[in-house]
């Protein structure tokens, strides 16, 4: 029988030990197991990586943990945050931290690009698609993950307080997502988030984006979305003015 535990935590020491463990407790975490199994390719280990979004960049160490890279780079607006991530990291971690104005085409070029529920807060989302493409190899892939958009019925609920928190909240739909990447040279896939490790309860923190526990765990499982986006350039120029279908990942 398959264990949906975390895997334990190897060597190489008790520091890193700590500092990992602390990762594999973010409230995330069944988000990002659940996104890092529907990764489609096996991990060669020489991956370079983008988590765009990344906050305190735990993510990108559950990642390098479960899917070792050669290069990780996270990028957020929230500097403290990034801050917080510098003085997480251990030496022996392939990671970094940047702005997003770090990203420059000619010098990055990565394999995998991963972005958490970033769309709502990004009012111009054909310039990021557009961007984004244009970070990525030829044969390059994005995972994006999106839970807060206007087919999901609590969207409304989660919109009202980030509002209520000094946020600005766009609207999109799934189709609309979908669209503007093709548009911007993907091939688009799109499927269910399938999260199959238990969702946490907490008296403060559930109310803030959900109307009950029940409705949380009935929006985690028919609304929250995986994205895949990816850059095939032979492909898309072969079928330019044919028209293409969106596809569903198996």
């Amino acid at each position: 029988m398959q264990s949906n535990s975390p895997p334990q935590p190897g060597p190489p020491g008790a520091g890193r030990q700590v500092e990992i463990d602390e990762a594999m407790r973010h409230p995330n975490l069944p988000l990002w197991m659940a996104m890092i199994r529907q990764i489609q390719r096996p991990s060669s280990g020489h991956e370079r990586v983008l988590d765009y979004g990344c906050g305190e960049g735990q993510f990108l160490r559950v990642l390098n943990r479960m899917r070792p890279f050669a290069e990780g780079l996270g990028v957020d607006i929230d500097t403290e945050a990034l801050q917080r991530g510098r003085a997480s990291l251990q030496e022996d971690e392939p990671i970094e931290f940047g702005m997003p104005d770090s990203l420059i085409k000619d010098e990055w070029c990565f394999d995998q690009v991963f972005v958490q529920e970033v769309f709502w807060m990004i009012e111009d989302l054909p310039e990021l698609a557009a961007r984004l493409h244009g970070l990525l190899r030829d044969g390059g892939e994005c995972y994006a993950t999106m839970g807060c958009h206007v087919d999901n019925p609590l969207w409304e609920h989660r919109k009202a307080w980030l509002v209520g928190q000094g946020f600005t909240a766009f609207d999109y739909s799934i189709d609309q997502v979908a669209k503007i990447f093709y548009e911007a040279g993907f091939e688009v896939g799109v499927k269910r988030l399938p999260v199959d490790e238990f969702q946490r309860y907490h008296p403060e923190h559930t109310p803030m984006m959900t109307s009950s526990l029940a409705e949380q765990i009935r929006a985690t499982a028919e609304h929250k979305m995986l994205f895949h986006f990816q850059r095939d350039d032979a492909r898309r120029s072969g079928e330019r003015g044919k028209g293409h279908d969106i596809s569903l990942i198996n």
